[in-house]
């Protein structure tokens, strides 16, 4: 709607306000919706709360973006295949990225001791029962028993032997 300037003096002052009014909150409709669109970039702060909170399918999307801009970084490999685990979806990319991860980190950057239990769970959810078992023990002598009891590592060995 296109009005000239001078046509909206001889309008009487109640249609002007309401003019004005419809002007003003269009221009803030749109800003909002402007605003809605604009998307930040994930952190590692971001992304390690996410994770925390349980929150796996945000945290597990945001490594991903993480990974593409620092794709050999064993942390972030780590936390993708957590989510992934913790998603119980796509067993094999999570041991891909779980193994990579135990690759990479060596001398370079600590993993979290239970990166070990991760990779036994995504071996277990692909049907590696074996090598599951042995991520299990691995992960018992480094992150010892009280964190295998925690995450209730002896019964996910004992449905791997059966």
């Amino acid at each position: 709607m296109v009005i000239k300037v001078n046509k909206l003096r001889d309008l009487k002052p109640g249609i002007r306000q309401y003019l004005l009014l419809l002007i003003l909150l269009s221009c803030s409709v749109l800003n909002n919706l402007y605003s809605q669109t604009t998307k930040t970039k994930p952190t590692r702060q971001s992304s390690v709360e996410a994770f925390s909170k349980g929150d796996f399918e945000k945290a597990y999307g945001e490594f991903r973006e993480l990974l593409l801009v620092y794709p050999k970084d064993p942390l972030y490999k780590y936390y993708a295949g957590a989510c992934l685990v913790k998603l119980n979806r796509n067993s094999e990319q999570a041991e891909s990225v779980l193994t990579e991860a135990l690759k990479a980190s060596s001398g370079v950057k600590a993993l979290p001791a239970d990166v070990r239990f991760y990779l036994g769970r995504a071996q277990q959810m692909s049907g590696k029962f074996q090598e599951a078992v042995v991520s299990y023990n691995l992960f018992i002598e480094e992150g010892g028993k009280k964190a295998a009891k925690e995450l209730n590592t002896q019964e996910y060995i004992q449905q791997c032997n059966e």
